[in-house]
């Protein structure tokens, strides 16, 4: 399931959700980059964060996890600042790159991906085989 399925599939009457846009650039091509405007834009998605924390008040945060440096990194940003505020954390992971992620990632980056990973209240994976990377 991708976002936009999730976003149009009517959970209940007892659901609300609220999207707040998270990627940084439109082109796969730049993903993964830092640039001015990707730091401009997660600023933004730092403030609507908190914004629909602060308004929604909601119970669940739900993101799809990425699996490379600096989008782990934006995520980790938005974990904590859900968790700050007591809201649990949902993620999706796509793939089966997070054992391989953590493995070739920086040392001094590792411990980041643990404390994430401790945060996250549930995970929906994409196949049991996952598991073991998770």
């Amino acid at each position: 399931m991708n976002g936009a399925q999730l976003l149009a599939s009517g959970l209940g009457p007892d659901v609300e959700l609220t999207h707040v846009r998270t990627n940084a650039h439109a082109s796969n091509a730049l993903k993964g980059r830092v640039t001015i405007l990707s730091v401009r834009r997660l600023v933004r998605m730092w403030t609507d964060e908190r914004r629909a924390i602060r308004e929604k008040q909601p119970d669940v945060l739900y993101l799809f996890l990425s699996q490379n440096l600096t989008g782990f990194l934006r995520d980790a940003v938005l974990v904590a600042t859900a968790r700050m505020r007591g809201v649990r954390v949902a993620v999706h992971l796509k793939g089966g790159n997070l054992a391989a992620f953590r493995k070739d990632s920086p040392v001094w980056f590792r411990p980041l991906i643990r404390w994430v990973l401790r945060q996250v209240s549930v995970a929906c994976l994409e196949g049991d085989r996952l598991r073991d990377g998770l």
